[in-house]
């Protein structure tokens, strides 16, 4: 955990695309810039979406810097890009599709000494009623958790808003949760996205207190407009001193847009998390 922070507070590399990092206009759109820059700041972790689109000796070299710098890695995507129905299908090939994706994040999450692989349970089978999906997705998921549990990472399952991305299969964190649980694995825990959460759900402490024990992983970002903390109607403060207080010790990616132009805008957003940490360190 970074000295200067109270919550482990992660930067991104890239959420959509790998040349947008969170600090682009400090430190460029190379990874390794990136990471001195954000170990400079005083953060002690970071996340990257797009880590498995980049080339295996970038990933390597990072994992090698991240070492250097002690910086952890958080979490990166499997399966965005699949805009087919998968994890709900119970077809022979269904299996063999997802266990060589699962395989080929597990090497990367290798590279980087990555633990956690953020799963996107792809889209529905209109054909198919919603139960019976949901049954497959969880055998799915225990197939993909096995494999996981034996390289020693762990699969975070995201629950994705309807209005910023229609048409994929969980989109409640509530249904996230039942995913989780089902599956019974320590190898599959949940994402709480509190930005996607806010707009789908709402409820944000309740919600967040009903699944506490699922929750591996917080991704932050203010709605509306998926920006930095402040910036919209969620209010961090309260939010954070609770993950706080419960003795939350795990990573909280930053996954959020810049409202700010310029290298004026990032530096906005670190005085945003500086601000936000002395707050949470307040009686």
């Amino acid at each position: 955990m970074s000295a200067r922070f109270a919550l482990n507070f992660a930067p991104h590399l890239g959420i959509l695309r790998p040349d947008r990092p969170l600090f682009l206009h400090h430190a460029g759109p190379d990874p390794l810039d990136q990471l001195k820059f954000i170990a400079d700041q005083g953060f002690s972790a970071v996340e990257d979406n797009c880590l498995a689109d980049r080339p295996r000796e970038v990933q390597e070299r990072m994992g090698a810097e991240m070492v250097r710098l002690g910086i952890q890695m958080g979490c990166f995507v499997v399966f965005a890009g699949e805009k087919r129905p998968t994890f709900v299908r119970n077809d022979p090939e269904a299996p063999a599709f997802l266990i060589a994706q699962i395989d080929a994040a597990i090497e990367t999450a290798q590279r980087v000494g990555g633990k956690w692989i953020t799963t996107v349970c792809g889209t529905p089978d209109p054909e198919l009623p919603w139960s019976y999906q949901f049954a497959n997705v969880i055998d799915n998921l225990r197939r993909c958790a096995e494999r996981a549990a034996k390289a020693g990472v762990v699969l975070i399952v995201e629950s994705t808003n309807r209005r910023a991305t229609p048409g994929l299969l969980i989109s409640s964190i509530k249904d996230a949760c039942l995913a989780v649980r089902a599956v019974k694995s320590p190898a599959l825990r949940l994402l709480f996205d509190v930005g996607h959460v806010q707009v789908e759900d709402g409820d944000l402490i309740r919600n967040m207190d009903r699944c506490w024990e699922d929750i591996a992983y917080f991704q932050l970002a203010d709605n509306p407009g998926r920006r930095e903390p402040g910036s919209g109607e969620i209010n961090f403060v309260n939010l954070l001193r609770r993950v706080y207080r419960k003795g939350y010790t795990g990573i909280l990616g930053m996954e959020h847009l810049v409202s700010g132009a310029g290298r004026a805008g990032e530096q906005a957003v670190i005085r945003v998390y500086e601000q936000l940490n002395a707050d949470l360190l307040k009686a």
